[in-house]
């Protein structure tokens, strides 16, 4: 004989089983998008070949999870990257310029400010390009500098894989000075900062957008929904404090 109870419970299971296979095809058929770009902290830091962690990644994560989307994210060579997306490998490219070739997001979620640095005590003068000249200047191997810098000729490339690196190079006087991001500069060597002196004006600056593949105008549509959600409701101040002693609008705000 089937008591109430009896019934309930099977009625429960049922319930149970349905919701879980619900929740199953939610998730096996959510979109996994291909990303790639380069190492660039606080941004964006890799683990192999693999991008993991970072600022620019923490803001997609939560901006791709409330389009109900996931993303993998590899490391490759600036301009390998940007062939792969235009071509279709791969569907988005991190941290890039506005670019011709590329469906660029519409609200920029990332930075770069570059400037010239010095050992402390160096005479100040403000930074010129012709200043360098004859001179030795510490840059990170494979950072995608814009053609401004790129054009930048006259002294001697000292390459450096990370930016502790350059700085160490720049403590023991192997280089004169070095190029670097200020916001990296400040996050990832704290502990040598102090013994750096930033010339003044900054080398170069600009602002950096999520670029995709031109088959996903719509998810670009959607994508750009979404960072303007966040933007006015708080989460990519709250993101960018995570990493940085600025908010979100500081950054752009200097970058008008």
């Amino acid at each position: 004989m089937t008591t109430p109870v009896t019934i309930s419970l099977k009625v429960l299971v049922k319930h149970m089983i349905l919701g879980i296979c619900i929740l199953f095809s939610f998730y096996s058929n959510a979109d996994r998008y291909q990303l790639c770009g380069v190492e660039r902290p606080p941004f964006v830091q890799r683990s192999g070949q693999s991008l993991t962690q970072g600022l620019s990644l923490d803001i997609y994560r939560e901006a791709f999870s409330r389009m109900g989307h996931s993303f993998q994210a590899v490391a490759i060579p600036w301009d390998k990257c940007r062939a792969a997306v235009i071509s279709g490998e791969m569907d988005a490219m991190i941290d890039g310029p506005l670019d011709s070739g590329i469906i660029s997001s519409r609200q920029a979620t990332s930075a770069y400010i570059l400037a010239v640095y010095v050992r402390k005590g160096f005479t100040q003068h403000p930074f010129t390009w012709d200043r360098l000249r004859g001179k030795r200047l510490g840059i990170l191997k494979d950072y995608p500098y814009s053609p401004r810098v790129n054009a930048q000729t006259g002294f001697q490339r000292y390459y450096a894989s990370s930016h502790s690196e350059l700085i160490q190079k720049l403590l023991q006087v192997s280089v004169n000075f070095v190029l670097m991001d200020m916001l990296a500069a400040q996050r990832v060597a704290t502990q040598q900062y102090g013994k750096l002196k930033m010339l003044k004006p900054i080398s170069d600056a600009g602002k950096l957008y999520l670029g995709f593949h031109q088959k996903h105008q719509n998810l670009v549509k959607q994508y750009d929904r979404v960072i303007t959600q966040m933007d006015k409701d708080g989460s990519l101040d709250r993101l960018y404090l995570n990493y940085l002693a600025y908010s979100y609008r500081d950054v752009m705000s200097w970058l008008k």
